[in-house]
């Protein structure tokens, strides 16, 4: 930097350092703010306005910024810069299943930069980088760590233009353990009753599932029975692959969907189905019966669970009276 003027104090010497990035000049003193946050000042000093500052954080020395654990969570603290870097808290979810994206709302004017990486919260070891904040996928490159950290690094070329931080989220997946006790309304069956399925014939059974938390879940599920009818059931869509009969659900916060089992009647008798996070009874959410019946000449039989004989008789026998009742005859005038 090359300094012209009145120089009795030193106040106009040049400066040759190679890290200027901002000036302020006054009649006989001249300070210099450099990249790494120091100032060097020279001049007139008689009442100290020439000391140098060595803080390292001359330039922008606190940034204000919030670090939402997404959705349920908002936690905010206002941290000083340490040579121009920002790190946030840890941030370690419950029952993590997956690492989602990194989100940034920030301020860049012209000769500002930040750049964006995410940490491992135990060692600061540098898991993502080169992020930009506009919904990076980090759910690889952190799938590693149960625990992180956001990083920023802000720079500038002028001293008068600062980058700012407004806001900045990371988003996962939870995962609803299946060693944890999971309320009956979570999971289950859209009827109580007993139904029937002709034998050889294929039934829908429908599971409600529902999120009750404000946060993104991913729900296992398996169809089952103690008996043989295990091997006539599974997940829609499932039949042949490796999912037949364990799904994982995702959910969206406060989100309810409908899982649709096909059950195939393959041999006459009562069975309990049972639905749970994982093969064992004990843990089971819900459970119905179904009667797998033979379909007797001249009858048939309801596919619709809840509907029984006595139903089908009832509509069959209203179905006849409504036919031998004699119609009046309509005419248009």
């Amino acid at each position: 930097m090359e300094c012209y003027g009145d120089n009795s104090y030193g106040q106009s010497e040049n400066y040759t350092g190679g890290d200027a990035i901002g000036v302020s000049a006054r009649g006989y003193h001249t300070c210099i703010l450099k990249s790494d946050g120091n100032v060097d000042c020279y001049g007139y000093n008689f009442f100290g306005q020439s000391e140098n500052y060595t803080g390292g954080d001359a330039f922008n020395p606190f940034r204000k910024y919030t670090n939402p654990e997404p959705i349920i969570t908002t936690c905010s603290e206002q941290q000083k810069i340490n040579h121009g870097e920002l790190i946030s808290i840890s941030i370690a979810p419950a029952n993590l299943q997956t690492w989602g994206r990194f989100y940034v709302n920030n301020t860049l004017p012209a000769d500002t930069a930040i750049t964006y990486n995410i940490l491992n919260s135990t060692n600061d070891v540098v898991l993502c980088s080169g992020l930009m904040g506009g919904g990076d996928d980090i759910s690889v490159c952190a799938a590693s760590t149960q625990s992180i950290k956001l990083y920023a690094n802000l720079t500038t070329l002028n001293a008068s233009r600062t980058p700012q931080i407004h806001k900045w989220n990371v988003s996962w997946v939870v995962s609803i353990s299946a060693a944890t006790t999971v309320p009956k309304a979570l999971v289950q069956f859209n009827t109580n009753n007993e139904f029937a399925v002709s034998l050889g014939h294929t039934n829908m059974i429908l599971i409600i599932v529902k999120n009750p938390n404000a946060t993104y879940a991913v729900l296992p599920l398996h169809i089952g029975s103690i008996d043989q009818s295990r091997n006539w059931m599974w997940f829609e869509g499932h039949k042949y692959d490796n999912e037949r009969r364990d799904i994982e659900v995702v959910l969206k916060p406060h989100e309810e969907k409908i899982v649709v089992v096909k059950f195939l009647g393959g041999k006459t008798g009562r069975y309990a189905i049972a639905v749970g996070p994982d093969k064992e009874y004990k843990n089971r959410y819900d459970e119905i019966f179904i009667n797998v019946v033979e379909k007797e000449k001249g009858f048939f039989f309801s596919s619709t669970p809840g509907l029984s004989w006595l139903h089908i008789v009832v509509l069959v026998l209203f179905g006849a009276l409504f036919i031998l009742k004699p119609q009046k005859t309509k005419h248009f005038l």
